[in-house]
């Protein structure tokens, strides 16, 4: 019970923490979009807050694979430090608008730079978690065996082309010349059983 109340205050705790920091997170990223366009910044929770969870959660119950748990569990503390770094920027400058206290110098560009790195981050990420994938490594590996069939299959008739070529053109050249002598043949006149040639529209006795 002590382990299960624990958990929950826990989560409680986090669940809280992560409202704060989206409500700031969001903030922050209205600041980079037009007036009319500012609705799109919720969008960014994906790569934010919502990305922590998500990636923790894909880390814990879908990764496969070392490479792949890898990419999960490195983009959560991606996710994370930008929603500090998002967080931080917001509170500093809502803070000095409001004179509470001096703004940093480049604090802004900073947290600019901080949302950048990390949305851009996301997208490799997401990419990079489908290509490590073991199903996708192991259809791949067949892929470049298969290749390398072929490959070595077609060296080896390069390799007896000179023994094949003369072989396979003479038959050719055979089947060809009896094709057109069939052919010509075939249109020759009939002829009877003294040699002559025998008219069309004769009849044999």
């Amino acid at each position: 019970m002590n382990k299960t109340g624990a958990k929950i205050v826990l989560w409680l705790l986090i669940i809280g923490m992560l409202v704060f920091t989206a409500v700031r997170t969001v903030h922050f990223l209205q600041l980079t979009f037009p007036p009319d366009q500012r609705y799109v910044a919720y969008i960014g929770l994906v790569a934010f807050d919502v990305g922590v969870l998500g990636w923790f959660y894909f880390a814990t119950a879908g990764a496969t694979g070392a490479a792949q748990r890898a990419v999960a569990y490195g983009m959560i503390f991606v996710c994370a430090a930008g929603v500090i770094a998002t967080t931080v920027a917001d509170m500093t400058l809502v803070s000095a608008s409001n004179g509470l206290s001096k703004l940093p110098q480049d604090v802004g560009t900073i947290g600019l730079w901080a949302v950048i790195i990390v949305i851009c981050l996301n997208f490799l990420a997401g990419i990079i978690a489908h290509l490590v994938d073991p199903k996708h490594l192991q259809q791949m590996k067949e892929e470049h065996l298969r290749d390398r069939i072929i490959a070595a299959t077609h060296e080896h008739m390069a390799q007896q082309t000179d023994t094949i070529a003369p072989q396979i053109a003479a038959k050719t050249a055979q089947h060809w010349a009896d094709s057109i002598t069939a052919e010509l043949t075939g249109k020759l006149p009939p002829v009877n059983n003294n040699g002559h040639i025998q008219p069309k529209n004769a009849t044999r006795p």
